[in-house]
């Protein structure tokens, strides 16, 4: 029993958290912990070619490390360089296993411009299959890249 009654003068204190505070600092360790990683994400659409039923097409999913890209600079269908050397399609296949020795985890991109059709994208695609690549990415250069 109160005589005065003083709980019912006296202030409670209220806890709370900053909502703006709170995400504003999530965002910031979101962007950190972003900017600081050391992968990269594949550029294009890939395509899984490692099964024997037809191929999966699909987004691009994981990030990959620059050393696990392999790239194949595709225009037209004699404009095939590889590594720094121009090859016909057949050729590529016995360079693809040459390469895959040496990295057991790539896929290989390949960049192009529209030129390519898609009857040599499909011996490419057979090539690197019969080379031990499991997966293609498929990137399109834009006409800034290609003029540089």
């Amino acid at each position: 029993m109160t005589i005065v009654n003083i709980s019912s003068k006296v202030r409670k204190t209220e806890v709370s958290v900053d909502a703006v505070a709170l995400f504003d600092i999530l965002l910031i360790a979101l962007m950190m912990s972003m900017l600081s990683s050391k992968f990269i994400l594949s550029p294009g659409m890939g395509i899984d070619i490692g099964a024997d039923s037809l191929p999966e097409i699909s987004a691009t999913e994981n990030a990959l490390t620059d050393e696990d890209i392999c790239v194949l600079n595709a225009s037209g269908k004699s404009m095939l360089i590889f590594e720094g050397e121009i090859f016909a399609v057949p050729a590529l296949q016995k360079h693809f296993a040459a390469t895959k020795a040496k990295r057991k985890n790539s896929i290989l991109l390949i960049k192009t411009d529209k030129t390519l059709d898609t009857q040599t994208l499909l011996e490419i695609c057979n090539a690197a299959k019969s080379g031990g690549f499991k997966r293609v990415q498929i990137a399109a250069r834009n006409a800034a890249e290609k003029n540089a």
